[in-house]
């Protein structure tokens, strides 16, 4: 049996006549190399979405770009990113997802909604405001049906438990659970270990590099991961 290869995972689907009339018919927004965007993906707004090199955009997901006007990106996902099934991103000014993060099973980003003002009027032709930012810094890992509301940022290297509802702001390297979210858990440099939030003092907050530092850090102890494309849909079979 021949051994299947590696698809062309590029924005482009490849060079076939039927993926070109695909690509024709179902805008595709802009993707890094290697990156794989299972077909049953939905973009509205395309063009305002960019995802970086060796990303994962699992199948179901569906991404929806509120606020089009200008002319950068309001949903960006970085590199080395794991947008597992059935995730439905909506921004408003704009939802980032900064690289090595992995988000879990149907999380939802919502960074706008409908004009409410007038329940007399159908709410599905209400205006949709343009909301606020979500930011996801790096290297978070979301647990699966986690919401994240409009104007939220969470912070670099944070755990968020499974079912979260985080409606306010996440520190960096923190363990946070529950509806509404809180932080249980920070992590100690000094100690290379995870504590109580109720340990943590400011020597701790100190000892926190910056979003630069952080990431330089990762890049330079991981310059190559190997990404697990088995799990962005059923193209890639069993094991």
């Amino acid at each position: 049996m021949k051994k299947r290869g590696f698809p062309n995972f590029t924005s482009n689907y490849g060079g076939t006549w039927l993926q070109r009339v695909f690509r024709m018919r179902n805008p595709r927004p802009k993707t890094g190399n290697r990156t794989f965007v299972d077909p049953t993906v939905q973009f509205i707004g395309a063009d305002f979405i960019e995802i970086g090199h060796r990303s994962i955009i699992s199948e179901g997901c569906w991404f929806n770009v509120s606020d089009r006007s200008g002319s950068e990106a309001r949903i960006l996902i970085e590199d080395h990113c794991i947008i597992s099934r059935r995730v439905f991103m909506n921004s408003g000014k704009k939802i980032s997802i900064g690289p090595h993060c992995l988000i879990g099973n149907e999380s939802n980003f919502l960074g706008a909604d409908h004009d409410f003002s007038d329940p007399f009027r159908p709410f599905l032709v209400a205006p949709s405001p343009s909301g606020e930012e979500i930011t996801v810094e790096g290297n978070c890992w979301m647990g699966s049906n986690c919401i994240v509301l409009k104007g939220v940022t969470i912070g670099f290297g944070c755990v968020i438990g499974a079912g979260s509802m985080v409606t306010k702001s996440i520190p960096p390297l923190s363990v946070a659970i529950g509806s509404p979210c809180r932080v249980v858990k920070r992590y100690r440099i000094a100690e290379k270990k995870w504590i109580p939030v109720s340990e943590w003092t400011q020597e701790d907050e100190h000892a926190i590099p910056t979003l630069p530092q952080y990431l330089k850090i990762l890049r330079e102890k991981y310059e190559w991961i190997s990404m697990p494309y088995i799990i962005g849909g059923v193209w890639f079979g069993n094991v």
